[in-house]
């Protein structure tokens, strides 16, 4: 794969934000071309996290032909879901509108992001490709692709959970992050997470709301091809979370890839190297081939590393 020089612009505001502007960086490759574009956003369980944080993923992406803009989006303490699926139709907007100046193909668009990144990336690209659902809504976008790093797919009772004593370990970076004010320093519980993502009291939160925010119960026929990654030793999110939402997809006919990397933990080094990178760029080149709209032309596979 053809390897390029690349340019990086940053806090480029694109949007109004619940807690204030919302701003991008943007990575592009020095092409003749227009780039294809992934938008992606960076993890931090919904209530924390930067649009900076992994550069070297976004760099080598860059480097491989994909213009990526990191995003800012609504924390769910701010603002409940449909916040950040408004804050991705605006960064959708914004391509389209800049795509000229930045050398952008805005035909060609896939989102993506990593933990709760993926997981607000994967369930906005979901609705936004549902007639249905977008028509409920108001909302569309011609959305090609989905990329989910490490993602929990499933938010329900029944989801695979972390196994006490499985010798997986939470990385040190996420066990010590800062807990934001909001929750007086005490990290939250998952469950209160999910009703703050929901817009419901934590009381009220059941398996029914937490099904229709899922993934994988919003899989349908026009899903875009999507491009599964996760390590095998996730202390955070289980891998199983990925396996079964691959299996799901590719009971339902969908087209989706699924990558493990062995030994890998939830942000693990293993998702920034040159490799990973040239992996997702060969997926997002096949699935937004130049020259054309959102093709869905690929099979599904698993592959481990």
């Amino acid at each position: 794969m053809t390897k390029h020089q690349t340019n990086v612009l940053t806090n480029l505001r694109y949007a109004d934000g619940a807690a204030g502007d919302l701003k991008l960086d943007l990575y592009t490759p020095e092409s003749s071309q227009p780039a294809p574009v992934l938008i992606y956003l960076h993890g931090g369980a919904w209530i924390t996290g930067r649009r900076d944080e992994t550069p070297n993923r976004l760099h080598h992406l860059a480097a491989h032909g994909i213009a990526v803009t990191s995003i800012d989006y609504d924390f769910v303490q701010d603002a409940p879901f449909p916040a950040q699926l408004n804050n991705i139709t605006a960064a959708v907007t914004w391509v389209k509108a800049n795509a000229d100046e930045h050398n952008l193909d805005p035909e060609r668009i896939a989102l993506g992001g990593a933990s709760a990144g993926g997981y607000l990336a994967t369930i906005s690209a979901l609705l936004l490709t549902d007639k249905t659902a977008a028509a409920e809504s108001g909302t569309d976008a011609d959305i090609g692709a989905i990329v989910a790093l490490f993602t929990n797919f499933d938010l329900t009772s029944a989801r695979p959970k972390p196994v006490p004593n499985s010798g997986f370990t939470v990385p040190a970076f996420i066990a010590n992050s800062p807990v934001p004010a909001y929750f007086g320093g005490t990290p939250p519980t998952p469950a209160r997470r999910q009703a703050l993502l929901a817009g419901v009291p934590e009381e009220e939160l059941n398996d029914e709301i937490l099904a229709g925010l899922s993934p994988m119960d919003r899989l349908h026929a026009n899903t875009p091809p999507l491009l599964i990654m996760h390590g095998t030793a996730d202390g955070v999110a289980p891998v199983a979370q990925s396996i079964n939402f691959h299996d799901r997809a590719q009971r339902l006919g969908l087209q989706a890839e699924l990558k493990l990397l062995d030994g890998a933990n939830h942000e693990g080094p293993e998702f920034d190297t040159p490799e990973t990178a040239e992996c997702i760029a060969a997926f997002l080149h096949r699935a937004l081939p130049a020259g054309t709209a959102a093709s869905h032309n690929l099979q599904p596979t698993t592959t481990h590393e």
